[in-house]
């Protein structure tokens, strides 16, 4: 999720740990955005026992934020399963012509739905792959919250 959020500039899994008296724990990612930078963990929805009261101020101290995430907030949600379907492509490379054409296109047309930007890669490489791969660098923004990826989901220049 942290990927495909545009708020997020930057993230690192277990970057410390976090101590109040003989107690530790270490969060699972720190993530940085432009307003600042947070301490966050992803809470499983079968674990009963919420995490400490003393992360937040503890983390405060050291200059973070704290956010916590139930699972149960993820689960099901069309954004994750639309980060999962983009992610397959994380190590796909466009390549620059793909890359002009479709910045091109968007700049001249705004908004566009998939398939039009589909037609602009010319690589003879999976299309959906170019598209995928613009996105996750954040060249460009697929509309990920409304529906499942799709023909008429919406793309347009990365705004971040």
């Amino acid at each position: 999720m942290l990927d495909v959020d545009p708020s997020v500039t930057s993230w690192t899994c277990l970057p410390l740990v976090l101590s109040h008296r003989i107690h530790h724990h270490v969060p699972d990612f720190l993530v940085t955005r432009p307003e600042g930078v947070s301490l966050l963990d992803a809470h499983p929805s079968l674990v009963k026992r919420p995490p400490p009261d003393w992360l937040g101020e503890t983390a405060q101290a050291m200059g973070y934020k704290y956010e916590k995430r139930e699972e149960a907030e993820l689960r099901g949600s069309i954004r994750l399963e639309n980060a999962h379907d983009l992610l397959q492509y994380a190590g796909y490379r466009a390549s620059l012509g793909d890359r002009i054409r479709i910045l091109a296109l968007l700049e001249e047309n705004g908004s566009l739905p998939l398939s039009s930007c589909l037609e602009a890669v010319r690589s003879g490489h999976d299309a959906i792959a170019v598209i995928a791969s613009l996105a996750l660098q954040r060249f460009i923004e697929i509309e990920l919250d409304d529906a499942r990826i799709g023909p008429s989901t919406m793309v347009s220049r990365f705004r971040g």
